[in-house]
């Protein structure tokens, strides 16, 4: 019995990664349509706007941004939990991957009034996955941005032996001591009053 039980649960477990990464796929094309359509207006490809027209616009992108940010998480974990996570193994420029993912989280810093401090040599070269280095660090910030209502965000690289160490700090409100361990596990959080999906962290 035990043992049908287990294999029970291994079979639910993998149809909801399935679940999760078709879902995930399926609501991500239309939301990157609407990304690029309210780009469109807001580059006057469709001919001005009123000051109002652009606000809304602006707000209509911010949230599907955020929106297609949360289906990423999950797109991501259903990737992992179905053993389909594929990680490159390619040599980039550290300060690249650094701005890249600043174009992400500038909009909430600018927003917030926060100030941000970069400290990454231009001869730093890593080897690793472009792609998932970019997606830690966004959600690094994002998470740095989310807690801090004012003061600095600093992100710096060092090198210890022959490895590159990406360090965020912040002086937000921090992480009690007695969630440090859980704030790893899905869909949990330290803060349930700040939204998301808690899946960044995992």
């Amino acid at each position: 019995q035990i043992q049908e039980r287990e294999a029970r649960l291994q079979e639910l477990n993998h149809l909801k990664s399935l679940f999760l990464a078709s879902v995930s796929h399926e609501l991500r094309t239309p939301l990157t349509a609407i990304l690029g359509q309210t780009q469109m207006l807001l580059d006057d490809l469709k001919g001005p706007l009123a000051p109002e027209q652009r606000d809304t616009v602006q707000k209509t992108q911010r949230n599907a941004a955020a929106l297609l940010g949360l289906i990423n998480d999950l797109l991501d974990l259903g990737k992992i939990e179905a053993g389909r996570m594929d990680v490159q193994k390619e040599e980039f420029q550290l300060a690249d991957c650094v701005s890249d993912a600043l174009e992400s989280t500038e909009p909430q810093l600018r927003q917030k009034g926060l100030e941000l401090e970069v400290i990454v040599p231009e001869e730093a070269w890593a080897l690793g996955d472009y792609g998932r280095t970019r997606q830690i660090l966004i959600n690094l910030l994002s998470n740095a941005t989310k807690f801090t209502e004012q003061g600095r965000i600093r992100l710096r690289a060092q090198k210890q032996d022959q490895i590159w160490c990406l360090e965020v700090q912040d002086n937000g409100l921090g992480i009690p001591a007695d969630l440090h361990e859980r704030i790893f596990e899905e869909f949990r959080q330290a803060d349930s009053r700040f939204g998301g999906t808690g899946l960044g962290l995992s």
